[in-house]
């Protein structure tokens, strides 16, 4: 079994306690689902609007089916009341949803995005062996310093296995 980070727990927490006891009705339904051992690169989610009916028993039984048949897979269903979510637009209410499930599944790999806990000490997470390192963020680039070029945009096409037409004698 894996143990969780602090950070983790605390992202994990902290979504609980603000579903914790939530009352009234459901706009919308997010269903997320992601890898335990890779979430931040598997993480998908879809969102449904209950009002327009969009969250029917086939959902249900997607989401049993990925339970039972993909034991490795986390999925989780948010339910959205669109008064108690902070946003202007019914998007924005809805992505601050997604995103704090996006913040709880990094936590999970040791990244914690944004304002953290006073005297909480995070660790920095060392890139996966085989991934080259970040980039640094913190600093722009200088006035007038290129990247390399456009090459980084619009790599080369490989050559193999890429497939090639080529004409075919026709009988």
């Amino acid at each position: 079994m894996r143990c969780p980070s602090v950070p983790g727990l605390i992202a994990l927490l902290a979504i609980a306690c603000s579903t914790a006891g939530a009352t009234g009705h459901t706009d919308f339904k997010v269903v997320v689902w992601y890898r335990r051992d890779r979430p931040l690169e598997t993480f998908k989610y879809q969102v449904y609007d209950v009002r327009k009916g969009q969250y029917t028993p086939a959902v249900d039984a997607w989401i049993q089916l990925l339970r039972t048949k993909y034991p490795a897979y986390d999925v989780t269903i948010r339910e959205v009341d669109l008064a108690r979510e902070q946003g202007e637009t019914e998007s924005l209410k809805v992505g601050s949803v997604i995103k704090r499930e996006l913040m709880a599944a990094a936590a999970l790999e040791g990244i914690v995005i944004g304002d953290t806990v006073p005297g909480l000490q995070v660790r920095t997470v060392a890139p996966r062996t085989g991934l080259p390192a970040p980039a640094r963020i913190s600093q722009p680039a200088p006035q007038g310093a290129t990247l390399g070029g456009s090459s980084y945009l619009n790599p080369p096409w490989p050559s193999f296995p890429f497939p090639m037409p080529y004409p075919r004698p026709h009988p």
